[in-house]
């Protein structure tokens, strides 16, 4: 009877969860502002540092565009200016290069070369059935669809079809099959 006794009077005392007094709010990590970001070790937003803002995912800090990044190994990372004359950001965002001509290269033909040897970048052409990548810095063959319907890069929304473009001659066409169910009679198209 005893030991029934002790657990019925003492379990209880044992098992109740103990209160420090202390609680977080809770915060979602589309609340925190731009130039914060959603720290997940606090479950709190964080303040950005100077010349960075959130990332686009919320959860960490990016430069600004005329900013390098320094790793710091957190998600507060340390950006510096590129204040030099005629200085622009590297794509990968880690230096700082000289570029006589250009900003952000012209138009959709060019791209950014980078010459880490002498801390350079220029814009260059490329070359016939290349088109820029995403990032601008490297040329990339365009699909060949494009090349046989248009003799390039570009490709009229009238002849373009699933990323593919096709000559005028060759658009695929769509087929309609009509069918009557046999027995209530209704009609039901397909398109193939």
């Amino acid at each position: 009877m005893l030991p029934l006794f002790c657990l019925a009077v003492f379990l209880p005392r044992l098992c109740r969860p103990q209160s420090t007094g202390t609680s977080l709010p809770f915060v979602l990590p589309h609340s925190c502002s731009n130039s914060q970001f959603y720290d997940v070790s606090s479950l709190q937003c964080s303040q950005c540092g100077a010349g960075s803002t959130r990332s686009a995912d919320g959860l960490r800090c990016a430069c600004k565009d005329d900013y390098t990044m320094v790793d710091t190994g957190s998600p507060k990372i340390r950006c510096d200016p590129c204040t030099g004359k005629n200085q622009v950001v590297s794509v990968d965002k880690k230096h700082c290069l000289t570029c006589m001509d250009c900003q952000l290269c012209p138009d959709e033909e060019h791209i950014r070369v980078e010459d880490f040897s002498n801390n350079t970048a220029s814009c260059d052409t490329c070359p016939k059935n290349t088109t820029p990548n995403a990032l601008g810095n490297m040329c990339t063959r365009c699909h060949e669809t494009f090349i046989q319907a248009n003799g390039g890069c570009t490709c009229p929304s009238s002849l373009s079809k699933g990323g593919l473009c096709f000559k005028n001659t060759e658009l695929p066409v769509s087929i309609y099959l009509f069918f009557k169910h046999r027995t209530t009679g209704v009609k039901t198209a397909a398109k193939h």
